[in-house]
């Protein structure tokens, strides 16, 4: 089935500026952005993308209803990175199996409209500003 995934990567310009950072506190810096990412990243990405979706004027059956108003993720929690995808348990009426990437709706859709993409590029900034100021807070004691 199809699924929908966010992935969020730093420029390479930030990335310089957060290597020089792990490389001095590892340890201090790696549990900082873990603990970042896995709650403030999530739940930023979540809330953004679920902002992002469109909302069918279709009447519902009442057996479901739209992902806007659901729990329609699941998260996954790595080391320095978080990934939120759509859920796709159960069967067509209980899952989120319409909502992937690039489309907004089932494979019907043809004009791909890229949701996922637009929040990142909208929440970029305010991510690695929240990224930076958790590792100085972090490390600040040891300066």
């Amino acid at each position: 089935m199809a699924r929908i995934k966010v992935r969020f990567a730093l420029k390479d310009e930030d990335w310089a500026r957060y290597q020089e950072k792990v490389e001095r506190f590892p340890t201090r810096v790696k549990k900082a952005v873990n603990d970042y990412m896995h709650e403030d990243v999530r739940n930023l990405m979540i809330k953004s993308i679920t902002g992002e979706m469109p909302r069918s004027d279709r009447k519902k059956d009442g057996k479901r209803g739209h992902a806007k108003n659901s729990e329609w993720y699941v998260s996954f929690n790595f080391d320095q990175a978080v990934t939120v995808e759509n859920k796709l348990a159960g069967n067509k009426k209980t899952s989120f199996y319409y909502l992937f990437f690039p489309h907004e709706g089932t494979e019907k859709i043809l004009k791909p409209n890229p949701f996922t993409e637009r929040v990142v590029d909208k929440e970029y900034e305010r991510i690695v500003t929240g990224l930076f100021n958790v590792i100085d807070r972090e490390i600040k004691e040891e300066l």
